[in-house]
């Protein structure tokens, strides 16, 4: 599940979207439980994300949720007025600032701060976690290749997959433990957006549609 079926490239690490949120604005007891609860009126003015146009982990966060929910999802979040804007490190510098203290974001870019800032709060979506995919491949071309594949080898080895969950994304080996302050990945398994053929397939083609229409609703 984690190799590209013609033998292309592989998965390297697994980030994972999530939600969060800054307990000093959002007690607990009234956090979101899911993406799908964005929408109601409690959270207007209160959410944000990345742009698609900028990061690439948002693009596949809002194609998971529009093959979902549909584009009523993010008209309805834009009505909410989210900020939808910059990549990951600004959701977390919103949700700090309490500009928006909501945010979706990388579990990667959060769990960097569980020892520094103890007012972000993880969520865990019941209606599920985006998992990504960081791939690595070896380009054809002539030439030698022993280099690059030194060093495909060290990052499947011991040490690179160290590295990794060190940098709290998961490794593709289940041998390794989650990164520190995370759930086990079978987990997370449990409730997460399913990666399926017809998704990907459907995505690669309208991928330039996509962030049209999300540029449509967002930013006009």
């Amino acid at each position: 599940e984690l190799k590209n079926p013609q033998g292309f490239y592989s998965t390297l690490s697994i980030p994972v979207m999530v939600m969060i949120y800054n307990n000093e604005s959002v007690p607990e007891s009234s956090a979101p439980k899911t993406f799908k609860e964005l929408t109601e009126a409690r959270w207007k003015n209160k959410v944000t994300t990345g742009s698609p146009l900028a990061s690439g982990t948002t693009f596949t966060t809002v194609a998971m949720l529009q093959d979902k929910y549909g584009w009523e999802y993010l008209q309805s979040l834009r009505k909410n007025e989210l900020i939808a804007q910059g990549g990951n490190s600004s959701v977390i510098s919103r949700v700090q600032n309490k500009e928006r203290p909501v945010g979706v974001v990388l579990l990667e870019n959060v769990l960097r701060f569980q020892d520094t800032d103890k007012r972000l709060k993880i969520v865990y979506p019941n209606d599920g976690v985006i998992l990504q995919s960081n791939v690595v491949a070896i380009t054809k071309k002539d030439g030698k290749r022993e280099a690059a594949q030194k060093v495909v080898d060290w990052m499947y080895g011991k040490d690179g997959q160290e590295a990794m969950v060190h940098s709290y994304m998961y490794s593709p080996l289940l041998k390794y433990d989650p990164p520190k302050g995370a759930p086990k990945f079978d987990q997370l398994q449990t409730k997460n957006f399913a990666w399926t053929n017809e998704f990907i397939e459907k995505t690669v083609k309208s991928r330039t549609e996509i962030k049209e229409k999300f540029a449509e609703i967002m930013y006009q």
